[in-house]
């Protein structure tokens, strides 16, 4: 069986977006649940950019030498590109969210178009995002969650209040 890396990973989670995004379709838990699976996605990225160290940087010499760790979240504030792709994705994973709030689909559908697109140009920087565009794209098959339907009756109950004639 062939290796393929980082494509059948994405091509596996690109799958299981679709079948969840179906399943959705069909059963309200589902798209409750995928509403906050890519902004939780795309927060605990972000949290790992501003936690986690790239590299450490040192200065002075002798008895005034001392090194402090530098995450990427710094390192990447030099590159406009890069702040600009990590903003535009993570606001972009915010999409279900927004279908979810206004009840269309529209936000999740443009935002499930828009990420790869980032994520083609912005590679290096936006990759990680390549995994929480499956749950958008999920998010945006399946729909936004429903309201539950009430009950209605076509013709008046035993409990129906009547009003003086």
């Amino acid at each position: 069986m062939a290796n393929l890396g980082l494509f059948g990973v994405v091509a596996g989670l690109t799958l299981a977006g679709v079948l969840i995004g179906i399943a959705g379709r069909y059963w309200r838990p589902i798209r409750i649940f995928l509403v906050g699976l890519a902004p939780l996605g795309s927060a605990g990225i972000v949290l790992f950019f501003l936690l986690e160290g790239s590299g450490s940087q040192c200065a002075g010499a002798g008895a005034t030498f001392h090194c402090w760790e530098v995450s990427y979240y710094v390192v990447l504030l030099g590159n406009g590109f890069a702040v600009a792709g990590i903003g535009l994705v993570t606001i972009l994973s915010l999409a279900p969210i927004a279908s979810a709030w206004l009840g269309r689909r529209t936000p999740s559908v443009a935002a499930a178009y828009m990420i790869p697109v980032l994520v083609l140009f912005l590679f290096t920087f936006v990759a990680p995002w390549l995994f929480i565009w499956p749950a958008v794209l999920a998010a945006a098959i399946a729909g936004p969650p429903t309201h539950r339907a009430s009950l209605t009756f076509s013709r008046p109950t035993d409990d129906t209040p009547t009003y003086p004639a």
